[in-house]
């Protein structure tokens, strides 16, 4: 064997084998110098005398003890320097975060600023309704502030957790079998009114007809997309319309083209102004940097929906002309039977909702451990024309349906006490499959969705609970229970 054999032998050790052998080596050399050391200084005791191996035994019992805290403590003194460098560096991240980036500070006053203003209208009205002596009309004007902020103050919320989804990566696409009349009808209805408080017309324009507008995408998204894109149109037109729709547009020319579904939102607004055009679509940037005066928003509403499209496979485009208004569009595919010819652009003008009557009589089991929250659904839920019964966890939930089988409906929070509502909801369907169940609660995410419909409820309601959608919501399905 050469000197290059031996030298790679001992390079491809791993280190603990190159532990051993030099501890071995290590004994080896103080035990046989201490014998060489003793013959040299006492040479009437021979070298293999019973005196020299026993203190060589001493020396290489204590050598291989000296050796093995060497390396021990070696060991343990390197990962704790390797630990210590870790620490310094978690350090200065933590201390790189907590520093403010100067070129960030204006975003950050026009959060402050937004949210200040929505907390504002909370607190003072409050403040205003608790005044003696109000006219009706006053706390009718003080109330309708409270609601209007508290709608601000959520959009906004609601905006951020959005965006940081978005930041974080954590966002997804969950997609399902749409349908895109319905969608938009939903959008309609929600948002018309913000366009009749400024006198302003909202139109809506639908292609196909019920069964072709079936679309396989992500339902939350496009109508978060939509949502914002109108919002946006109402929020910078102050006389003239706001066109909300879709088209379907051939990809090539032919009879066997490929088709996209066009959404579009069109307004008669304030337009864009060719300066702030290339950043329309950056993060707290409003639409508008010079005329945004007596105008809300923190910015974010047009970077989440491009976000959004991107991530559904499309793009958020605009078209725009200062003083004579704007058009965003986006495409997804369509994979629908369609012809062509067969169908006729329907335009739908702004239409009332014909209210139904509120099934009356129930037995309604409030699920809920916010007494903030029950306090309200008492309200809305009429307790002198229904029977309301109280659980404040999922617990005791289940043993109040176990005894009484004859509930109508029960309205079930998620995050509560001993037992979630998810798992209450479960437990519940084991014995009772005819009661109907809405999950109540501020959770918002797709997931959570998903989570309370596969445990069994029958639909999913975000608070603030909305009084209207709850009680259409009643009326589907306790109706369809009782007809069946």
């Amino acid at each position: 064997m050469d000197f290059e054999d031996t030298q790679k032998r001992i390079l491809g050790m791993s280190g603990q084998n190159m532990r051993i052998y030099l501890v071995i080596l290590i004994v080896i050399a103080l035990s046989n110098g201490y014998a060489v050391w003793d013959s040299v200084f006492q040479p009437d005791i021979p070298y293999f005398s019973e005196v020299h191996l026993f203190f060589a035994l001493i020396v290489l019992f204590f050598g291989a003890i000296l050796a093995y805290v060497y390396f021990h403590f070696k060991k343990k003194l390197h990962h704790l320097a390797r630990v210590n460098e870790h620490l310094k560096l978690d350090q200065q991240k933590f201390q790189n975060g907590l520093k403010v980036d100067a070129s960030r500070l204006p975003d950050m006053e026009m959060l402050s600023h937004e949210v200040r203003s929505a907390m504002s209208g909370i607190i003072t009205f409050s403040e205003l309704l608790n005044e003696p002596g109000l006219t009706r009309e006053q706390q009718k004007v003080s109330a309708n502030m409270i609601h209007t902020s508290g709608e601000r103050m959520l959009y906004i919320v609601n905006e951020l957790l959005d965006l940081l989804r978005i930041e974080s990566g954590t966002e997804t696409v969950h997609d399902s079998l749409v349908n895109i009349n319905d969608l938009m009808d939903s959008i309609y209805q929600r948002l018309r009114f913000d366009a009749v408080r400024k006198n302003i017309q909202f139109n809506l324009s639908k292609f196909l007809t019920d069964n072709q507008s079936v679309l396989k995408t992500d339902r939350v998204k496009v109508e978060a997309i939509l949502s914002h894109l109108v919002r946006n149109a109402i929020k910078y037109t102050d006389k003239g319309s706001v066109d909300l729709g879709y088209e379907i547009v051939a990809l090539n020319e032919g009879v066997y083209s490929d088709f996209v579904l066009r959404f579009f939102v069109r307004d008669t607004g304030i337009g864009i102004l060719p300066e702030v055009k290339k950043d329309i679509f950056k993060r707290y940037v409003p639409s508008d940097t010079e005329r945004m005066v007596p105008r809300s928003g923190i910015g974010l509403g047009l970077s989440i929906a491009k976000a959004y499209a991107e991530m559904l496979g499309g793009t958020l485009r605009v078209e725009s002309e200062e003083n004579r208004g704007s058009t965003f569009w986006f495409q997804l595919p369509y994979d629908g039977k369609f012809q062509p010819d067969t169908e006729e652009v329907k335009e739908l003008p702004a239409q009332k909702v014909k209210k139904s009557s509120t099934v009356k009589n129930l037995k309604i089991l409030i699920v809920e451990d916010d007494e903030i929250s029950e306090k309200y659904l008492v309200e809305i839920l009429n307790k002198k024309e229904n029977q309301l019964y109280f659980a404040h966890s999922g617990t005791v939930a289940v043993e109040m349906c176990r005894n009484m089988p004859d509930i109508d409906l029960i309205l079930m929070d998620i995050k509560m006490p001993m037992m979630d509502g998810n798992e209450a909801t479960r437990r519940i369907r084991e014995f009772n499959q005819e009661v109907v169940i809405f999950a109540q609660t501020a959770y918002v995410q797709p997931r959570d969705k998903s989570k309370a419909l596969k445990s069994g409820c029958n639909e999913f309601i975000t608070k603030p609970v909305n009084k209207k959608k709850l009680h259409e919501l009643i009326n589907i399905h306790v109706k369809k229970k009782k007809n069946s």
